[in-house]
């Protein structure tokens, strides 16, 4: 099982695992998420399905709406794993975790964060775990910029301008401070979409698209 905290996380994942999986005969692998039809998910969980992936909120969904007493998963993967055992999730992940799933799983998380809290919330999930860190291996630097209110859009502009970026990434704490990021950056002449989950699912999904063209 594979949990991620958002359905677009959860498509990307499972077209990397059908990638992966070509090597493999007979490996099915099965999506869950919001979006859909519950009815239609919990039939599907009835077949054979070999890799799981899924939203917290929707698996637990679909295991309190099934006679399933528990779930023979041999692996669990939390995906962003910061994100997962924040407050936004982390009962719904302990929920599938101590009452659906063995104890004698492996558990792994993934992260390009780990919070001290989450570092002591790991061991809710594992025993003994072991961390092995990629950060120097990727030659991946990261770096913050503790600016004012008033002075965000101002560096970001500047940090565009700088570094030449051509296709990035912003991520905004609320709905309306992306539209209101995504307007002024409009305003300095950048081509920008913004997205959010109270688009609808097929703006979503077009935005998306034209990002990866």
């Amino acid at each position: 099982m594979i949990l991620v905290p958002t359905r677009e996380l959860a498509l990307q994942v499972s077209q990397v695992t059908k990638s992966l999986s070509k090597y493999i005969r007979n490996i099915k692998i099965t999506v869950i998420t919001g979006g859909t039809g519950l009815k239609e998910d919990i039939i599907r969980m009835y077949q054979s399905i070999h890799v799981l992936i899924g939203t917290p909120r929707r698996i637990l969904d679909i295991l309190m709406n099934t006679i399933f007493k528990s779930l023979d998963c041999k692996m669990l993967v939390l995906d962003e794993a910061d994100k997962l055992l924040s407050n936004e999730f982390f009962k719904v992940v302990e929920e599938i975790t101590k009452v659906f799933l063995h104890k004698n799983r492996q558990t792994i998380l993934f992260s390009a964060t780990f919070p001290l809290i989450i570092k002591d919330l790991k061991h809710n999930f594992m025993s003994e775990p072991f961390e092995i860190n990629l950060m120097k291996e990727l030659n991946i630097s990261q770096y913050y910029a503790f600016v004012s209110e008033t002075n965000k859009i101002q560096c970001v502009n500047s940090l565009l301008k700088l570094f030449r970026i051509n296709q990035c990434l912003l991520f905004c704490n609320s709905v309306s401070r992306v539209e209101l990021l995504a307007k002024k950056l409009l305003n300095l002449g950048y081509s920008c979409f913004f997205i959010h989950a109270r688009m609808s699912q097929d703006d979503r999904n077009k935005v998306l698209n034209d990002f990866r063209l």
